[in-house]
């Protein structure tokens, strides 16, 4: 990720935008099922159901507005991925034809292209896939414990019990992914 900073340190403009519109889809998100809760609190157990087309246009606009922000947010991260990898495509196509030609006589052209598209598009994936939206995926998972504490906590703890289940079904599918990743790029 050091290496490759330099390449992304010019669109962090970008990255900004990305991190504002993130917050806002998450927010958008997250106020879709508490809005869910108020309705059923104050209009559909007490008998105020007149509201409840009220809390459905409010619903309908909260899952409009949370698409809008993630289109938004997705554009952005793309947009900062492909000018990343533009500008590190180009060092490499630089750094190539300054090679001496006994480089290519050591060096067959195929797997000198199968390296420089795949490996760059390998790190495309991570950018706008992989390590950035993970940093997405913990803030919303933080956000959502903190809500579901806040609403309640017993109910909230009584489903962490499921924690253990899901961490181990995550790690045999991570071990399953990984060799199967590790077989596409050795036929690769």
């Amino acid at each position: 990720i050091r290496r490759v900073w330099k390449y992304v340190r010019p669109h962090m403009a970008l990255l900004g935008a990305w991190v504002l519109f993130m917050c806002t889809t998450i927010t958008f998100e997250l106020a879709q099922p508490y809005l869910v809760m108020y309705a059923l609190e104050h209009h559909i157990l007490e008998p105020h159901r007149d509201m409840l087309v009220v809390d459905a246009g409010i619903f309908v606009g909260l899952v409009i507005a949370q698409n809008l922000s993630s289109f938004c947010e997705q554009w952005f991260l793309q947009l900062a991925g492909q000018r990343t990898m533009h500008g590190l495509r180009i060092s490499i196509f630089d750094h190539v034809l300054a090679q001496r030609a006994a480089f290519f006589d050591r060096i067959p052209v195929g797997r000198l292209m199968t390296r420089m598209t795949n490996d760059i598009e390998s790190l495309n994936e991570m950018f706008s896939q992989g390590a950035i939206t993970l940093i997405a995926d913990a803030i919303k998972a933080v956000a959502i414990v903190v809500v579901m504490v806040k609403i309640d906590a017993g109910l909230s703890l009584m489903t962490f019990l499921t924690l253990p289940l899901v961490i181990v079904l995550v790690e045999v599918a991570r071990r399953a992914m990984r060799t199967s990743c590790r077989q596409i790029r050795v036929r690769l």
